[in-house]
């Protein structure tokens, strides 16, 4: 018996039913694809639909368990970026470029301890520092250390004949000459006796004891 949606009283028609409401309908696939139109409030039940393909999706239990090693965000705390410049308060990459220009480059720059390191090596075979009386003498406690030159002066006459009550040295020549030729030579009694008769003429011989 099909449905009743209208009642007809004393000539005035009543609707029972609203059209507009949505309706159930159970048909097999088959009557479901000759069906036309299609009421579009109209739920149709396929009773010999096929179940589909899930094999790629997450069922709920799946998906609940998958969240739940998720990061809960009210436990998050966010990173403090206070003391991080911000994209518009640091500059553009020609400014950097142009900053950096002017810095020296580490690929052709020694550090501190490559220069400490290279100065030493050059260095230390070198002579110390010479100081004028500690690693280098002096000459009548005048420094040697320096340009120019250095004027010894003499130490006195040399004389060159010998004459009575000089004070003066005496040249080797001048004692030969005033000897005539003569050696002298120092000897006690007993090495003079014991060169006799082999006496060399040209030698004084002074007795010492």
């Amino acid at each position: 018996m099909p449905n009743i949606n209208k009642i007809r009283l004393s000539g005035t028609t009543y609707t029972v039913q609203d059209l507009n409401a949505t309706k159930t309908v159970e048909l097999t696939q088959a009557q479901y694809d000759e069906l036309s139109p299609k009421d579009p409030n109209t739920f149709y039940i396929i009773t010999d639909a096929t179940a589909g393909n899930l094999s790629n999706y997450y069922t709920k239990s799946e998906t609940d368990g998958l969240l739940d090693t998720k990061l809960d965000v009210s436990a998050y705390t966010p990173t403090d970026l206070s003391n991080y410049y911000t994209k518009s308060e640091t500059s553009g990459a020609t400014e950097i470029s142009t900053a950096l220009a002017s810095k020296a480059d580490t690929a052709t720059t020694y550090t501190k301890t490559e220069t400490d390191n290279a100065i030493t090596a050059a260095t230390s075979t070198k002579q110390d520092t010479l100081v004028s009386g500690t690693n280098i003498k002096t000459i009548n406690n005048e420094s040697i250390l320096g340009s120019g030159n250095i004027t010894i002066q003499g130490g006195g006459i040399v004389d060159q004949t010998i004459i009575s009550g000089s004070t003066n040295a005496v040249a080797g020549g001048a004692v030969y000459t005033q000897l005539d030729g003569l050696k002298l030579k120092k000897i006690t009694q007993s090495a003079y006796d014991a060169l006799s008769p082999n006496y060399d003429a040209n030698t004084l011989y002074v007795i010492n004891g």
